[in-house]
């Protein structure tokens, strides 16, 4: 995703998927707005890291699919997600 983050008019989201978008980077709180949201799903794209700042705002989230992108680092990036109980990082 580009410098970029969705429009606060989503804030009632509660699933997101973004499947098979050639997504290489997120942004830094692109996600800010989605507070509702409870499943993000990010499978099938080029993403090498996730950062913490890159999931900001995301308070209800409980579920986060990362599988078949290629991830070598995680900073953090789950610490703020209190709610989280999956995430799938399978073939990466």
């Amino acid at each position: 995703m580009a410098a970029t983050s969705f429009d606060s008019t989503l804030s009632n989201l509660a699933e997101l998927d973004l499947n098979l978008n050639n997504i290489a980077t997120i942004a830094a709180s692109s996600f800010a707005n989605l507070a509702s949201l409870q499943e993000l799903r990010l499978n099938n794209n080029s993403l090498a890291t996730i950062a913490a700042t890159q999931l900001t705002g995301l308070t209800k989230l409980t579920y986060i699919g990362l599988a078949f992108n290629k991830i070598n680092k995680l900073s953090k990036a789950f610490s703020a997600l209190a709610n989280l109980h999956v995430i799938d990082l399978s073939y990466n």
